[in-house]
């Protein structure tokens, strides 16, 4: 409902977990300058230092390059008209930002800034870096196979919110 009620061209979406670069604001709109992007996000960097955690940023980064698909984690920003046309985020329970990566990859242009977008690793530490990491991996597998949301979902919150 924000998205509609957005009185700029550009839409910014984050979560509440994430710390943005300085000068942030002016980065996405250098980038949303030029017409042929579309729609972008940040380099995504988990606030630990520690090898695993640098390994798993190396991952996404990879991730991003191969698929050019951005996360919620890594802030996703567009123009205010493709992500209308799109429909906008859909009424789904889990994996939105994946959906909506996916419809506005189809619609043009992506650019990742450079910048890092700064994630908390509190989930991280909570759950285990390896098997948030690959049922985060599996989830989206099963997504792209056709998995029903819903049972997604189930899967997802029996292994997480214990």
């Amino acid at each position: 409902m924000g998205a509609q009620h957005a009185s700029g061209d550009i839409l910014f979406f984050l979560h509440s977990d994430t710390h943005l670069p300085a000068g942030a604001l002016e980065k996405i709109q250098k980038c949303m300058d030029n017409p042929e992007i579309v729609w972008g996000g940040f380099k995504r960097c988990l606030n630990s230092r520690g090898w695993k955690y640098r390994l798993l940023d190396l991952w996404v980064m990879c991730y991003n390059r191969l698929f050019k698909i951005i996360t919620g984690d890594q802030g996703i920003f567009c123009r205010k008209g493709v992500f209308m046309n799109i429909g906008g985020f859909r009424g789904m329970p889990i994996l939105e930002d994946v959906n909506l990566a996916a419809r506005l990859k189809k619609s043009g242009q992506m650019i990742l800034i450079k910048d890092c977008i700064r994630v908390s690793i509190r989930r991280y530490e909570k759950t285990g870096i390896f098997k948030i990491s690959f049922l985060n991996l599996f989830l989206s597998f099963l997504y792209i196979c056709g998995v029903s949301l819903d049972r997604i979902y189930q899967i997802y919150y029996r292994k997480f919110k214990r």
